[in-house]
């Protein structure tokens, strides 16, 4: 497991354990505001995973973009950067029809991607590492 973790690229593994905490600690807080609803638990798991998927999809996009000339990688860029918003919005639209909570609770899933990458230096330096050693 660990030379699997050595060999994924790090700056994704920061992110994507910082949607997981993030997630992790969403739900929790969220399970007691709502008193328990779990519907709410089930749109921060869902927001969780799209979350992750599309973190994955913006390391496969850059890569991609890099073997591109700068008009072609742009355009490249603009067309998988609205593809995930697409995702983003289809999910949020999803949990809208099952339950106003769980709505919430993908929104607030969806935004740890924004909180996970502001935490990313400290993710790094005081879990990764100490993951990956």
């Amino acid at each position: 497991m660990k030379r699997k973790l050595r060999e994924m690229n790090e700056t994704l593994l920061d992110l994507v354990i910082g949607v997981i905490i993030f997630g992790v600690v969403a739900g929790i807080l969220g399970m007691i505001i709502t008193k328990g609803n779990i519907w709410y638990l089930l749109g921060v798991i869902a927001g969780v995973c799209v979350s992750v998927g599309i973190s994955f999809h913006m390391l496969y996009s850059i890569e991609g973009a890099l073997d591109m000339d700068p008009k072609t990688a742009n355009g490249y860029m603009m067309k998988w950067a609205l593809f995930r918003f697409f995702v983003m919005a289809v999910t949020a639209v999803i949990a809208m029809k099952i339950h106003f909570s769980c709505f919430l609770g993908v929104i607030v899933a969806l935004l740890g991607i924004k909180v996970s990458a502001l935490m990313q230096r400290f993710t790094n330096h005081y879990i990764t590492k100490k993951i990956i050693k």
